[in-house]
């Protein structure tokens, strides 16, 4: 079985049903529950 290696983002947020509001994770990290050593960094480019 293949695993993504990549955090796939898509910028278009009414096809994910949130609607016009935006995810604002700038500069936030957020740790997996399997691992403490990998870490994934949300960013918007508005």
């Amino acid at each position: 079985m293949k695993r993504f290696d990549e955090l796939v983002v898509v910028p278009e947020c009414e096809r994910l049903g949130i609607g016009k509001s935006k995810l604002e994770f700038i500069g936030k990290t957020i740790q997996t529950h399997n691992s403490s050593h990998k870490q994934v960094k949300f960013a918007t480019g508005d």
